[in-house]
């Protein structure tokens, strides 16, 4: 499992961290791209606290850690609006704003 420093434990969600997302791009543009390897629970685009707009990464919620792993494998690298984003796993936990676009 590249990308990580530690292993996924059963119980917890498993959550991609997406770089390089484009400034334009809505949660529904991932969740159509990460979708092709499994069931997504949650697409989060974090908002910048004053303009408002993206911030250029996202967290996607897979349903099972097999189709997150196939996501971080496949997905790497992958253009979408023009950009290559980079997958990793995510470390820790995001924080809940109003500032964010949510899906």
């Amino acid at each position: 499992m590249s990308g990580r420093r530690g292993s996924y434990r059963d119980d917890e969600i498993p959550t991609l961290y997406v770089r390089q997302v484009h400034y334009s791009a809505r949660p529904d543009d991932l969740r159509a791209l990460f979708e092709q390897m499994g069931p997504v629970r949650d697409v989060y685009i974090p908002l910048d606290y004053y303009t408002r707009e993206s911030r250029g990464f996202a967290y996607v919620k897979f349903e099972f850690t097999r189709d997150a792993e196939d996501a971080l494998r496949e997905l790497n690298g992958t253009s979408i609006l023009g950009r290559r984003i980079e997958v990793e796993w995510a470390e820790g936990q995001r924080k809940s704003t109003a500032s964010s676009y949510c899906n």
